[in-house]
């Protein structure tokens, strides 16, 4: 195995997924978030603005708020959901609400 294989397997594989789980994948990964934050996350959290994003403190595991930096991609990709996208959760479930389960994907 060359340097950077396992590095590829891992994009094709997210790349594989459907939109909603590979975007979810992707803003894991750009953000570093806890699975259950990126889950719950509302489009009036973000501001497209300063490119951050902010975690209330009653959704965090020490009841601190958190802002997180965007980066470019994070950020780009955000842009498109919410043009795609009719609701204020960043990745609507099914029912309504947020996604509950990633664990298909």
């Amino acid at each position: 195995m060359q340097p950077g294989d396992e590095y590829e397997r891992l994009v094709a594989a997210i790349n594989a997924e459907k939109s909603t789980m590979r975007d979810f994948f992707w803003i894991c990964l750009y953000t570093g978030a806890r699975k259950s934050n990126v889950k719950t996350m509302r489009f009036d959290e973000i501001s497209f603005d300063l490119c951050t994003w902010k975690i209330s403190g009653c959704a965090t595991k020490n009841t601190q708020s958190i802002t997180i930096p965007l980066s470019r991609e994070a950020m780009a990709l955000l842009r498109l959901r919410q043009k795609s996208i009719k609701s204020s959760w960043v990745f609507p479930g099914r029912f309504g609400g947020h996604i509950a389960s990633v664990g298909s994907a």
